[in-house]
């Protein structure tokens, strides 16, 4: 799905957290990652500030 391009894949765990954290709804991936991330709270500064 996106190769070796770093670029779109944070793009898409920051899109994907975005979402979860707004309530819209996700696709399954985006649920996935989303799930992901919250398990992760040392890193929800750096997946909001789109790092």
């Amino acid at each position: 799905m996106f190769g070796n391009d770093r670029t779109a894949m944070r793009r898409f765990f920051t899109e994907a957290w975005r979402k979860q954290q707004a309530g819209e709804p996700l696709e399954p991936l985006e649920q996935l990652v989303s799930e992901v991330i919250g398990r992760h709270p040392e890193y929800h500064p750096l997946i909001e500030a789109g790092e």
